[in-house]
């Protein structure tokens, strides 16, 4: 039986040939052209996601601190 499942034909193909998704390709070890830019590209989405993030936190902080001092200064107009 083959890597399908069917027994082969006597005398047609051979039933040890995988299929080619199980193959292995070996890359070439030289950078493509593009890989460079890529690389750039990933490395800028990380920094604006870093950006964005410490954004989110401070804006949340100065939140926060807000809500704190108009709480207080509500407590001492009273």
């Amino acid at each position: 039986m083959n890597w399908i499942g069917i027994h082969p034909l006597a005398g047609r193909g051979d039933p040890a040939i995988k299929p080619v998704s199980q193959t292995v390709v070996s890359k070439p070890n030289t950078p493509s052209r593009c890989d460079g830019w890529l690389n750039a590209r990933i490395e800028s989405y990380r920094l604006r996601q870093e950006l964005l993030k410490d954004l989110i936190s401070v804006s949340q902080a100065l939140v926060a601190s807000n809500f704190i001092k108009s709480r207080w200064l509500r407590i001492v107009r009273r």
